[in-house]
C-alpha cells in the first residue's frame, strides 16, 4: 500500500516537472508572466523537450510584441477614461 502511494506520488511529481519547467524557463528568459503561463498551459501533457521549444518560440513572440507595444500610439486604444 505504501509502495503504491509512493508510485503515484512519483508519477504525479514527474508529470508536473515539465509544467514547472516550462514556466520557470520562460520567466528566466525574461518573458512576461502571461506568456509564461501560456507556454505552461500549451505543454501540459508533453515532455521536457517540447517545453524548451515552446519557451524559445514564445520568447520571439514576446520580443516582437514588446517592440510594438513600446509606442504610445498603440496604447491610445486602451485608455480607461
Amino acid at each position: 500500500m505504501v509502495y503504491h502511494s509512493l508510485k503515484e506520488f512519483r508519477t504525479s511529481a514527474g508529470s508536473l516537472g515539465g509544467i514547472a519547467d516550462a514556466n520557470l524557463v520562460a520567466l528566466a528568459m525574461v518573458i512576461s508572466l502571461v506568456y509564461a503561463m501560456l507556454a505552461m498551459a500549451s505543454v501540459l501533457n508533453f515532455g521536457l523537450l517540447p517545453d524548451f521549444i515552446v519557451d524559445y518560440l514564445v520568447s520571439f513572440l514576446n520580443e516582437n510584441n514588446a517592440k510594438v507595444l513600446m509606442y504610445y500610439d498603440n496604447w491610445y486604444y486602451f485608455r480607461l477614461y
